[in-house]
């Protein structure tokens, strides 16, 4: 078997690394790289730009979304025909709230609703009055702990 080289035509590897506006390098999760890689001198660094594979540069925006698609939810006055199987579709329920539905298998499924009935929780003046009785009551407390612990100490 002959010998395989992973070589790329002996070209060094993309350094993944951008030049930024104060001249400092940073790696793809924005820490300061210490002394970067010379690799591709031919290819001028832009500020705020990575340099591509093919030689062309991008914004960090523009490779991020390019490669994922971070809008889950699409908001629709009413369900499509067929819809896309990795959205959730948000159809209003006519009460300021939205129905979530999903399409699968050729058919649109109900996952539920986002109202949320908040009814059986406290409210922030019902927490705060537990709050500040609860205080008042620790406050006697250590009141009381202290005025007993000076009149046994004489």
């Amino acid at each position: 078997m002959a010998s395989e080289t992973n070589s790329y035509d002996m070209k060094q590897g993309l350094p993944n690394k951008m030049l930024n506006e104060d001249g400092t390098t940073t790696d793809l999760f924005g820490k300061i790289v210490q002394n970067p890689s010379k690799s591709w001198e031919n290819k001028q660094a832009l500020p705020n730009k990575w340099l591509n594979p093919d030689g062309t540069y991008s914004t960090l925006k523009e490779i991020i979304g390019g490669s994922i698609d971070s809008d889950i939810f699409v908001v629709v006055d009413e369900l499509p025909e067929e819809g896309n199987p990795k959205k959730i579709y948000l159809l209003p329920d006519g009460n300021g709230g939205f129905i979530e539905y999903h399409y699968i298998n050729g058919k649109w499924d109900i996952v539920g609703d986002i109202n949320i009935d908040l009814s059986n929780y406290p409210t922030k003046q019902e927490m705060t009055k537990a709050i500040n009785n609860a205080l008042q009551e620790a406050k006697r407390y250590t009141d009381t702990s202290i005025t007993g612990a000076l009149n046994n100490s004489y």
